[in-house]
């Protein structure tokens, strides 16, 4: 990619600018309020990606907008690692304006506005403005204008450039023909695990092993877990014994034969803090943390079923003896009590060292006769259980599930063999889907550091043929 230096390596006939030679500043303003039956074409930030712009009455656009045209540029200002940029088009009669979140590229008559927007997606730039963002992170991060003044910008003939943006554009439509491609693979992967599963818990999976085999039923079973359940708490003597709560089973389906509902307290353990949560925020506080010592779990550590990384939190050991209550185990089931929906499961890994949750997380030990968690791992990723935790999730900016509701849900329980079955079966199929998945993932790397490829051999003079009788742009830079 062009620099400041590398004037003299540039392809004959082309010239180096730079894009503060293009950029005249911040466009005229209007108050589009002051209009409020005038329907506006509106390019704001957020229908960027649905690659149309807004058509909005003014009475509707609270803020001042910049006044825009037919062929100009919009870079936008916010969080510049996702790359935005925008051609104004015409899709309606109306005014266009925009978004002051934008810089705004006028159109010039020897600048090819494609040409401009796709030199705005290069990998080079992106990284350059992500380098030079200021704020606390994500949406707040933003550049200032003022800092793309001195980036260098590689310019060939009008001719070249509508030739390039032409090849650029040929070129990436096959590659989206591609991704699309990939993308629907993709939603058919999801779509055949959630059918796995769901085959699973219906009973579906294991309908001939049923009609074969006369194990003992859930019922007895799940008996056999409470007493030995309660036997351990009263020789302990460090918690009062509560019969564990039922679940609520109203409205659900009828179970396939010899499976039963349970909550996940009656199959949980012994401990007095089998099912918590994390602790209340003035119990732990940012200041409470440390460099090294107990990992602290978070909500992202759940749904990504990552306990590790640069962004691994830690409180000192004394700290988490104060939270003991709020205590993970290698093992343990992890849920996410805060999202949209929440419900998101993994199981802490064997491997791993003792944690304290957060808030927003729930930790849920099973009872130590039940050799086989990964059925309960797969059963909150089942509709019947997901289901059930949209029905009790509340709150309006935040949607959560408390803890008393969580204890009342209702967990589709087959007998012990039987789990195990079903649990080997649907592990088995899924990986041969994310087998397949990974190399799906592969595909789409492979798409994007082609489309980064393509990019650098546009603007280095190696994408299209050069023709020496078009005219130069050397006159630019007088």
């Amino acid at each position: 990619m062009a620099n400041e230096d590398n004037s003299q390596s540039l392809p004959q006939g082309w010239v180096l600018l730079k894009l503060g030679d293009i950029v005249l500043g911040r466009s005229k303003s209007i108050i589009p309020n002051n209009y409020p039956e005038d329907l506006f074409e509106l390019y704001s930030i957020p229908s960027h990606s649905a690659g149309k712009p807004e058509i909005v009455r003014g009475k509707d656009i609270g803020s001042s907008k910049q006044i825009v045209n037919e062929g100009m540029v919009l870079l936008s200002k916010i969080n510049p690692r996702l790359n935005r940029s925008w051609v104004v088009g015409k899709f309606s009669p109306h005014r266009q304006i925009a978004s002051s979140e934008w810089i705004v590229f006028p159109k010039m008559n020897n600048v090819e506005a494609k040409y401009l927007h796709y030199y705005l997606n290069t990998n080079e730039f992106r990284d350059f403005l992500s380098m030079r963002a200021s704020g606390v992170g994500g949406s707040l991060m933003r550049v200032k204008p003022d800092t793309l003044r001195n980036y260098p910008f590689p310019l060939p003939s009008i001719a070249e450039q509508r030739r390039i943006s032409t090849k650029i554009e040929t070129l990436f439509s096959q590659l989206d023909i591609i991704s699309s491609a990939v993308s629907t693979v993709e939603s058919k992967i999801l779509r055949a695990i959630e059918s796995i599963i769901e085959e699973g818990f219906n009973g579906n999976l294991t309908k001939q092993y049923r009609k074969q085999q006369r194990e003992e039923g859930a019922e007895q079973q799940l008996n056999l877990l409470l007493m030995k359940r309660k036997e351990r708490m009263d020789h302990d003597k460090l918690i009062h014994y509560k019969d564990p709560v039922f679940p609520e089973t109203d409205l659900l389906p009828q179970l396939p034969n010899g499976w039963i509902w349970v909550s996940p307290e009656q199959i949980s353990s012994a401990d007095a803090h089998s099912l918590g949560i994390g602790p209340f925020g003035s119990n732990l506080l940012v200041s409470d943390y440390v460099q090294n010592g107990v990992p602290l779990i978070f909500v992202r550590n759940i749904r990504t079923c990552n306990f590790s990384g640069k962004d691994s939190k830690y409180i000192s050991f004394e700290k988490s003896q104060e939270l003991h209550a709020h205590k993970v185990n290698p093992g343990d089931l992890l849920i996410t009590k805060m999202g949209d929906p929440p419900g998101d499961v993994c199981i802490y890994p064997e491997s791993a060292e003792t944690a304290i949750i957060t808030s927003d997380c729930i930790r849920w030990a099973l009872n130590p006769l039940i050799g086989d968690k990964k059925f309960f791992l797969y059963s909150f990723r089942s509709r019947l259980v997901k289901d059930q935790i949209i029905k009790i999730t509340r709150g309006v900016a935040q949607q959560k599930i408390s803890l008393d509701r969580f204890r009342k849900i209702a967990i589709p329980f087959p007998p012990e063999e039987e789990r195990a079955i079903i649990s080997k079966i649907i592990e088995n199929r899924i990986g041969v889907l994310n087998a397949i998945s990974k190399e799906v993932l592969l595909i789409n790397k492979s798409l994007g550091q082609t489309r980064d490829s393509i990019l650098r051999c546009a603007f280095t003079g190696k994408l299209v043929p050069q023709n020496p009788d078009e005219e130069s742009t050397s006159f630019l830079q007088e």
